[in-house]
């Protein structure tokens, strides 16, 4: 899908609109997908829905999108979700839509991908298929990460474009043992919310967020991954051990923001019964 939404805040009373597209390109039947919204609000996040049956349509039709002669049916290829430890592969089709045989290339790859193009070099009018594998062993991230590729398409002209990958690695916890499961880590987190109350644009505020591993087994930070203004780092102590407790720094600099402001980090730890947390920080800027 692709999404578009107001960029600017909204005052009391205002009205803004977020866009939805679906690209049906492959897929037929009932479709259902969700979206998840961040705001400022005290009910953030909130979720929306978008669902509908799609009909079999034109696979000529299809490519939408186009890079120096070299037709996609999309620019996004979003992964879903993956397991820590496995590998997926997908396929974007493209069209040759010049008059002139295309290469392409695609310099800089980072480590956890692999592009196989299954062509050496596209006729015109001609059409097939970007192969594209994704290694979890050879990234340490979790949850959302996405990757800006690019991409070369040579005809004697050199033009340069984008692809954007998507993923969601998770960890499988039905691998877990019994004994595993009768002994595991649990996550407690005191305080979630820090209100900053008000501060001066351009003031940047700091607070660390307890952690305690009330559980049986030890707790294993994961990841700690803030939204726009926020910094956050991974503690130093990322191992915490049945009774143990570290912390989550995080800096909000507020350049830049102005009225009230929520401003989340997302917690990815092995707690297999409640793996993913979000903490916030909150306040009106002056």
């Amino acid at each position: 899908s692709d999404i578009s939404y107001p960029k600017k805040a909204l005052g009391p009373g205002e009205k803004g609109i977020i866009n939805a597209s679906v690209n049906p390109f492959g897929r037929k039947g009932y479709y259902k997908k969700y979206l998840t919204v961040f705001t400022n609000t005290t009910s953030s996040p909130d979720q929306l829905t978008v669902k509908g049956k799609i009909l079999h349509g034109s696979f000529k039709n299809s490519f939408n999108y186009s890079i120096g002669g070299l037709a996609f049916k999309q620019l996004q290829l979003n992964f879903g979700y993956i397991y820590k430890g496995n590998e997926m592969v997908r396929y974007i089709p493209v069209m040759n839509t010049s008059e002139k045989p295309l290469r392409v290339s695609f310099p800089e790859l980072p480590e956890h991908l692999s592009i196989n193009n299954k062509f050496e070099e596209l006729a015109p009018k001609s059409s097939g298929l970007i192969e594209i594998a994704y290694n979890t062993n050879a990234i340490n991230d979790w949850d959302f990460v996405i990757d800006k590729v690019k991409i070369t398409i040579d005809n004697k002209e050199t033009t340069e474009g984008e692809i954007v990958i998507t993923s969601n690695i998770r960890e499988n916890f039905s691998l877990l043992s019994i004994e595993d499961q009768a002994h595991k880590p649990k996550v407690s987190l005191p305080v979630r919310v820090f209100n900053f109350d008000t501060i001066a644009a351009g003031k940047k505020v700091n607070f660390e967020f307890p952690v305690y591993n009330k559980g049986s087994r030890d707790l294993n930070i994961r990841a700690v991954k803030p939204t726009c203004g926020c910094t956050a780092v991974m503690p130093e102590k990322n191992i915490i051990a049945p009774g143990d407790s570290t912390v989550i720094s995080v800096e909000f600099n507020s350049i830049g923001f102005s009225g009230l402001n929520k401003k989340g980090v997302t917690l990815i730890t092995n707690d297999p019964d409640n793996y993913k947390h979000f903490l916030w920080v909150t306040g009106y800027i002056d």
